[in-house]
Formats: structure tokens, C-alpha cells, sequence
């Protein structure tokens, strides 16, 4: 599956834009270049919610094997079955925010029903053998979704570089649980077979978003995350999303952005093992909304 170099470049550059607004010396008592900004960082006894609810366009993609496949067979790609097809799919993300602390939960799934195709060479499917031009009917359905806390760092303060311009940066570093929910389901000439899988792992990660100019932010997130439970059950993950606010009136915008995100999952072991590495990756469009 494309990745995607252009909004990859984007993420960096807005990562490389928020690490030197870091080193912007913290502000003294006296200096009056500096002011909180109250709508990225409300007072403490104050509660912010924002929601975000987006179209986020991409699919599922990378190497599967599920249980059942015999000793020596190697992964199956999600391409050759045409599972890696972009779908429109819900994405959505709400954030509750006092002071320096923020809790937050966001998530995202993808499904693909009854996609037929045909096998482009012999491949193991589980227990079933697939030969060359078998019809294969395959379905996916992928979602993901997090639970974090967050709590402020850095700079949370507006910096007034001239009169007519300023900008607001406020860094977060977070923690939390995320949890992954795959299903596969294939029917081929020589029978059908299936898995449903679910993991949960912690995950970290910072956050930087920043207010370029009046009505407009940047915000930028990394993230890692991994748990091994033993008994060959495991998932890691690692993601990057990059998102692009205009506000038009100041608790109402519009959001583009760009995630990436990779993940490796397994769960058992031999012939019994489902091991499941890949990506999703696409654009994402919403709208924003404070109160």
C-alpha cells in the first residue's frame, strides 16, 4: 500500500517547526511579549470539549497469516486479495481539557465486505490451499481506539512577535490504552476460514500543536505502543498523525491532516499463530467543535 511521501514531508516539517518554537526562552514575570492563550490552555477552573469528527480515507494493508497454515508457508498480502482498497471510513476524537490536563478518546474503523478476486499465485490461506486464478471472496473489518491522559509541557504561552502577528504553542506529553479488533473472513473453491482477534496494549506519546496565525493551528502527535502478554500473544504499534485547523468563527472549524499508522499483532504460536503486520494510512477531513 502507498504510504504516502507528501504527507509524510508535511509531518516533518511541522515537527521541525514546533522543535524550534521549544527553544523559545520560558517568559518572566515582566516581559509582556507573553500571555496564556486561553483557548489552547483554559484556566484551571474551567472544562473545555472539543469533538472532532472526520472522513478519514485509506484502508488497511500489509502481511497476514492465519492459524491452520502448515509449517514453512509463508504470509499472504492483503494486495493480492484487494483488500488494501481506500475506504471512506468514520474517524472521530474527543477531547475534555481543565488547565494543564486533558482526557481524551478517539478512534477509527475500517471494513471491506465480500471483495472477490483472484489468487494471483498458489498461497496458503490458513488450512486451505489456494491455487493460481481460484476465486477468493474476502472480508475485513478493522478497528482501533484509544484512551489517554494528557498533561501540558513546554511553552503553553502566545508570543507576540509583532503587532500584527503572534503564536500560540502549547507541548503534551500523554499515556494510555489502546485496543485493536480484527476480523478476517475468506471463502475460497477449496472451503472457508476466519479469525477475530483482539489486543490491548499501553501506549505514550507527545503532542504539539501550535497557532500560526489568527484562526489557524498546526498540531503534529507520535506515538509508540507495545504489550507482550506471553504465550506468543502480542501487538506493538507506532503512529504518526499530522492535523491542519482553520477556525472560521473562533469554537467551529475544519480540519485536513494525515495518519499514519503501524502496527505488528500476533497471538499463538506454530501452526496455530495468526500474526497480522501492517499499516493504515490515508487523509483525513472533519470539522471541529468547541464549547
Amino acid at each position: 500500500m502507498h504510504i504516502g511521501t507528501a504527507g509524510t514531508r508535511r509531518a516533518i516539517s511541522s515537527l521541525a517547526l514546533c522543535l524550534a518554537a521549544v527553544s523559545v526562552p520560558a517568559r518572566a514575570a515582566d516581559n509582556e511579549l507573553f500571555s496564556v492563550d486561553e483557548l489552547l490552555t483554559p484556566k484551571s477552573d474551567q472544562y473545555t470539549v472539543r469533538f472532532e469528527p472526520s472522513a478519514y480515507y485509506a484502508a488497511p494493508g500489509g502481511k497476514l497469516r492465519l492459524a491452520g497454515t502448515p509449517s514453512g508457508s509463508g504470509k499472504i498480502l492483503l494486495e493480492d486479495l484487494n483488500l488494501d482498497r481506500p475506504r471512506v471510513s468514520p474517524y472521530g476524537e474527543l477531547h475534555i481539557r481543565s488547565g494543564d490536563w486533558r482526557v481524551s478518546l478517539s478512534g477509527f474503523a475500517v471494513s471491506l465486505h465480500e471483495i472477490e478476486s483472484a489468487a494471483p499465485a498458489a498461497m496458503q490461506i490458513g488450512p486451505l490451499a489456494v491455487a493460481q486464478g481460484d476465486q477468493v471472496i474476502s472480508s475485513i473489518n478493522f478497528a482501533t481506539g484509544d484512551a489517554v491522559l494528557a498533561r501540558q509541557v513546554g511553552i503553553p504561552e502566545r508570543l507576540h512577535i509583532a503587532d500584527e502577528s503572534s503564536y500560540a504553542l502549547s507541548t503534551e506529553a500523554f499515556g494510555g490504552v489502546r485496543f485493536y479488533n480484527v476480523d478476517f473472513d475468506f471463502q475460497t473453491p477449496a472451503g472457508s476460514t476466519s479469525a477475530s482477534e483482539f489486543f490491548i496494549q499501553p501506549i505514550v506519546g507527545l503532542k504539539a500543536t501550535m497557532n500560526i496565525v489568527d484562526r489557524v493551528d498546526i498540531d503534529l502527535q507520535v506515538l509508540a505502543g507495545g504489550f507482550d502478554a506471553g504465550r506468543g500473544h502480542s501487538s506493538f504499534s507506532v503512529e504518526i498523525v499530522n492535523g491542519y485547523t482553520y477556525r472560521p468563527i473562533e469554537n467551529v472549524g475544519v480540519q485536513v491532516g494525515y495518519r499514519l499508522s503501524w502496527y505488528s499483532l500476533q497471538d499463538g504460536s506454530d501452526v496455530n499463530r495468526f500474526d497480522y503486520t501492517g499499516a493504515v494510512a490515508g487523509l483525513f477531513a472533519g470539522v471541529v467543535i468547541r464549547f
